[in-house]
């Protein structure tokens, strides 16, 4: 559970899934590192997923093949530089390339393999799973996790140690998908700790689906939750409004300009009965509306309604993402990179690629 504190600036940004232009694109635009170097309460909240590209590779050709890892990198510098103020809420990817790790592990022990799992790892375990169990689960279990291939362990033990929920005297909080189910458990925030990953890892898939740590991470509306549900999940936890990711906003459409019931577009987000802002900072987001959030942690906020174009409710700048189609485009690149000296990988510490 990460607590914000009653003052200051949140800013909140779902989703990325390897897209590095556009996490620069939002730090350079709220001016994050000097603002932070002046002592400003400044807080970045990044609501998981920011590893697994492929997907991300599919609909923009901007996105290279390794810029998960490069974009855990700058979160793992920025997280060394200012540990109180950039936060990494755990998302279902952080999950699954965890428990795909803890699964390679148990097969190395099995195969007498020690050191961090390189490619030829990777694949024995991928070959001999798909042999198992065949290639629909194979497909659904592994293969959306590309991150595997890259991943060092540095970046495990930053997902790692990544928190489960954020929340603010506001009432303000911030999950990766969406509410538990009223049958899903306490919702106590004290219940809600990181150790429980690890259980949660180890259990068998029928309990760890019905589990709300696995909850928080997978739920999509409406078929996993009830406004109900979402009602009181807010109330158990002391919030008003909840802000997610993880749902393409697209998927809320029931057509060219209607939504699914319960369910409104809100300048470029999805508001699930007033109370839930479904974001899209970049994968996923609905058609050229790239947004991420800007929060007053002084200002109390009761309903989506309160969030704003312009001060809440920002774009993600558009001169760092022309059209995918446009080869003549010029890109700005901000210079975020340059302000870091990042880590060198060395065969005694990482192991082999």
């Amino acid at each position: 559970m990460l607590r914000l504190p009653a003052r200051g600036t949140a800013y909140v940004v779902s989703d990325l899934h390897g897209h590095l232009l556009d996490f620069r694109a939002i730090v350079d635009a709220i001016e994050l590192i000097p603002r932070l170097e002046a002592g400003e309460q400044v807080h970045l909240v990044l609501l998981g997923d920011a590893g697994d590209l492929e997907r991300h590779r599919w609909i923009d050709k901007r996105v290279s093949e390794d810029d998960d890892a490069r974009l855990f990198d700058l979160l793992i510098e920025l997280e060394r530089r200012f540990p109180a103020h950039v936060h990494y809420i755990e998302g279902n990817h952080d999950f699954h390339v965890l428990r795909i790790f803890e699964e390679l592990r148990s097969f190395q022990q099995t195969h007498g393999v020690s050191g961090h799992p390189d490619k030829t790892t990777i694949q024995g375990y991928f070959n001999e799973f798909t042999a198992e169990y065949g290639e629909a689960c194979f497909r659904v279990n592994l293969e959306p996790y590309d991150f595997v291939w890259r991943a060092r362990p540095r970046h495990l033990a930053y997902m790692a140690r990544s928190r489960l929920m954020a929340l603010a005297p506001n009432g303000l909080v911030c999950v990766h998908a969406g509410p538990g189910r009223r049958d899903s458990g306490r919702m106590a925030p004290v219940w809600l700790d990181r150790a429980f990953r690890e259980r949660c890892l180890r259990l068998v898939p029928e309990r760890m689906m019905a589990s709300l740590y696995y909850q928080l991470l997978n739920n999509r509306y409406p078929n996993d939750y009830s406004l109900d549900d979402l009602r009181a999940f807010l109330t158990a936890v002391g919030g008003s409004i909840m802000v997610s990711g993880h749902s393409p906003l697209p998927q809320f459409r029931a057509g060219p300009n209607a939504t699914i019931d319960g369910c409104a577009i809100h300048h470029g987000l999805i508001s699930i009965g007033g109370q839930q802002a479904v974001l899209g900072s970049s994968y996923g987001c609905l058609p050229g509306q790239k947004r991420f959030l800007a929060f007053d942690l002084a200002k109390p906020y009761t309903s989506i309604e309160d969030l704003v174009p312009g001060q809440e409710i920002l774009d993600v700048p558009k001169a760092h993402r022309p059209s995918i189609l446009d080869d003549s485009a010029e890109i700005e690149v901000p210079n975020m990179v340059e302000v870091f000296e990042l880590p060198q990988e060395t065969e005694s510490s990482e192991g082999r690629a």
